[in-house]
């Protein structure tokens, strides 16, 4: 296991907003591409560190009357990439590896929200980089000789930021995140297939 490695996955991703009364719950799609480096520390103890950097489509929408006054309120929250940077530490056994995964992430969101006071319609639009934490653990398999799959879990957690709203003022929101992704590794020089991987 103790090679250079790129690979992609691809998965689901939902999130949740807090405030999280009548906010939208984004959910949707997550694909990527991912590069590592994994170092034996001792016949079965593995430290790494990877890279992921993924294109999501995780979004929702809602929308509430609001009658005094009159008024049509409309929210949307979308995720649409995601880049993390982790440690790894596992441990190897045969042909599988267990693993821990912790370190920073970077998200890419945007909301949009709109009000229609009548007869003027107000829309307020916030394109920003959330940055926040991650942690998670999976297992990984070897399949072939250069080849392995894995399946991840990960919490994300985005520190509060700072978005605009219909009645002119700066609003923060605070959201976690939580995906499951399948993927397929390449190994540089391949992986050792014995019994004790």
């Amino acid at each position: 296991w103790a090679r250079l490695y790129a690979g992609s996955t691809s998965g689901f991703g939902a999130v949740h907003l807090k405030p999280g009364a009548g906010a939208p719950v984004p959910s949707g799609g997550i694909s990527g591409l991912q590069f590592g480096y994994n170092l034996l520390a001792s016949r079965h103890l593995l430290l790494g560190i990877e890279v992921d950097a993924a294109r999501a489509r995780i979004e929702d929408s809602v929308s509430k009357l609001d009658p005094t006054p009159a008024d049509l309120q409309a929210d949307t929250v979308r995720l649409d990439s995601l880049v993390t940077l982790r440690g790894r530490l596992g441990y190897a056994f045969d042909r599988s590896l267990f693993y821990v995964t912790a370190g920073a992430t970077w998200a890419d969101v945007h909301v949009k929200s709109a009000s229609s006071f009548v007869a003027a319609p107000v829309i307020a639009t916030t394109d920003t980089i959330a940055r926040g934490w991650v942690v998670g653990g999976g297992i990984e398999q070897a399949l072939w000789p250069n080849w392995s799959g894995k399946l991840e879990y990960q919490f994300i957690h985005l520190n509060p930021f700072d978005i605009a709203d219909t009645n002119g003022s700066v609003a923060r929101l605070r959201a976690d995140a939580q995906t499951i992704r399948a993927g397929l590794n390449w190994h540089l020089n391949g992986l050792g297939m014995g019994t004790d991987g």
